[in-house]
């Protein structure tokens, strides 16, 4: 289906891109040395992976990730004892960085205002907030030559996609028992949109 949506009577969407381009792209305006790549400080980085080591470097599984962390924290907590800095110096260099105390920052990018705003939909703010951005075409859908393309689909010279599939039934699973508690199952505008 990937490779050959047209066989499947699909339209193809993917946008071929040049991989060169993608990379001078994202090294002219999202650098990998970017402050904001770094999401802890590269002696902090340091001090974790050489405790991680000394632990043996255990594998992290979704199983293990919890003792791991805790073992990495227990050692955090220890950190002054264990390479000889005071508290204070810890809090120093790391203390910003960790706890994100301060509010956001800006590296003074701004936006482009040549560029438009995404779609929120011809209908607006839905009444629990939601709100379409974007889509096919701008987020207007299909276009004629969308239409056109599935018509062609639909008319191919190695014949017309196949009609009338009977499809082997399947046993229908209520999801909503395993998601919801007793009240929603009981209430008969729980499943309104």
């Amino acid at each position: 289906m990937f490779l050959h949506p047209a066989d499947h009577g699909i339209l193809d969407f993917k946008i071929p891109v040049n991989l060169e381009f993608v990379n001078t792209v994202r090294n002219l305006y999202a650098p990998p040395t970017h402050g904001v790549f770094q999401l802890v400080p590269p002696d902090f980085d340091t001090t974790i992976s050489n405790l991680y080591t000394q632990f043996g470097s255990p594998p992290v599984s979704r199983d293990s990730c919890w003792d791991v962390y805790l073992m990495l924290l227990g050692a955090l907590r220890r950190l002054d004892e264990i390479c000889n800095t005071a508290a204070e110096e810890i809090d120093r260099r790391w203390g910003y960085t960790l706890r994100m105390a301060q509010d956001e920052s800006s590296d003074g990018t701004e936006l482009d205002p040549s560029l438009r705003p995404l779609r929120n939909g011809d209908d607006g703010i839905g009444e629990n907030g939601y709100y379409y951005m974007g889509g096919v075409n701008n987020g207007t859908g299909l276009d004629s030559g969308h239409h056109k393309e599935l018509d062609n689909l639909a008319e191919r010279v190695d014949g017309p996609l196949p009609k009338n599939i009977v499809l082997p039934e399947v046993e229908t699973v209520d999801w909503g028992a395993y998601f919801s508690d007793e009240e929603e199952l009981n209430d008969p505008d729980a499943d309104e949109w």
